[in-house]
C-alpha cells in the first residue's frame, strides 16, 4: 500500500504513545522476570519516592 496523507488528531497519536510504551514496559518486565530478575522501575511514582522527591505525608 503506498503511504497517503490522512488526519489523525494529536489527542489519538498521543494515547497511542502511551499505549506503545505500555505495551513494551510489560514485554521487558516479562523477559526479565523469565530469568529471575525484578524490573528496575516499575513506575514513575515508585521511582520518585525512591529518590526521593516525593515523600510520605507526615503522622500526626
Amino acid at each position: 500500500m503506498p503511504p497517503h496523507e490522512c488526519r489523525i488528531p494529536v489527542r489519538e497519536v498521543l494515547w497511542h504513545l502511551v499505549e506503545e510504551e505500555l505495551q513494551h514496559r510489560g514485554e521487558l518486565i516479562a523477559l526479565l522476570w523469565q530469568i529471575d530478575v525484578d524490573a528496575p522501575v516499575y513506575s514513575w511514582f515508585r521511582w520518585d519516592h525512591e529518590v526521593g522527591r516525593i515523600r510520605d505525608a507526615p503522622t500526626c
